[in-house]
């Protein structure tokens, strides 16, 4: 899980635009910066936001965030740690090929970002 991997190397925070987006209820008809969002999201449209139901999609990203926090302390337990903070960067694994597993911590986001 992504989540537990930024924390392991250091991050503070982790945000998830995407995976939010898609529990409000986005289709991703890539028409954010037209204000023609078919569902409502990303537009000023008054016929369009009709399609956007606050009181249901509500519920929908409280359950995924909740969910997804659960999910990443459910890892981290099974890690053997009681806190986020306690995910070293030396226990984040990654497949170097079909064969090779490395532990490498910052070295894999080195050669990710840079």
């Amino acid at each position: 899980m992504s989540i537990v991997r930024m924390l392991g190397i250091g991050a503070d925070v982790c945000n998830s635009a995407r995976a939010m987006m898609y529990a409000l209820g986005c289709i991703q008809a890539l028409k954010c910066n037209t204000n023609r969002c078919p569902t409502g999201i990303t537009t000023s449209n008054p016929a369009l936001i009709k399609g956007l139901v606050v009181e249901d999609k509500a519920d929908r990203v409280a359950n995924f965030h909740e969910r997804t926090v659960h999910a990443a302390c459910e890892i981290i337990g099974a890690m053997g740690h009681a806190s986020p903070h306690q995910v070293l960067p030396t226990e984040i694994m990654y497949r170097a090929s079909n064969e090779q597993v490395r532990v490498d911590g910052f070295g894999y986001f080195q050669r990710i970002f840079s």
